[in-house]
């Protein structure tokens, strides 16, 4: 990961994501990250369109599915070596936490305009008596912020992905 003039900063994906055109401006560790998980470095048709970059989507502005992938990859893993948030997978077996993986990939995907769909519960009934308290919602979020910072996700992106994050608390936290 390349450190950005010393502040501990991580190289972002896009450098300007208000420039011209619809080139791909990736770093090269996030396309070496990509293809660590078996994803071309090409984006789709529906993610190239033409026109302004605040007319895209977030789900094209942080990159589509691919992106969306390695970032819930990025977060699953923080939360579950995490000591405090790890109890919420504990005993539970590897179809489930795929299941859940993909659930997450198509709520995320679902929710910045992409073109999945998402079939799970709504958040409230799927949390609903795990015990999720405000320790593990902080703790939860900066695994969130971490993950972002880690994929090089520039404002207004980061923002708005952590808004609409943070905005899901009531229906989450007990």
């Amino acid at each position: 990961m390349n450190d950005r003039k010393g502040t501990g900063q991580v190289a972002p994906i896009n450098e300007d994501r208000r420039g011209g055109g619809t080139e791909d401006r990736r770093t090269e560790s996030n396309q070496a990250l990509l293809s660590s998980y078996g994803f071309a470095d090409e984006r789709t048709d529906r993610d190239r369109r033409d026109g302004p970059e605040d007319e895209k989507s977030l789900y094209a502005r942080l990159g589509g599915y691919d992106v969306l992938v390695v970032a819930v990859d990025n977060i699953l893993a923080r939360l579950m070596a995490d000591d405090l948030l790890g109890r919420f997978w504990q005993n539970r077996g590897n179809d489930g936490i795929a299941r859940e993986r993909q659930l997450l990939i198509d709520y995320l995907a679902s929710a910045a305009g992409g073109p999945m769909l998402y079939s799970g519960r709504e958040m409230k009934l799927s949390h609903e008596g795990m015990g999720i308290t405000e320790a593990d919602w902080i703790r939860f979020f900066i695994h969130v912020a971490a993950a972002l910072d880690a994929l090089g996700v520039n404002e207004p992106e980061r923002g708005d992905v952590l808004g609409f994050i943070g905005g899901l608390k009531g229906e989450i936290v007990d």
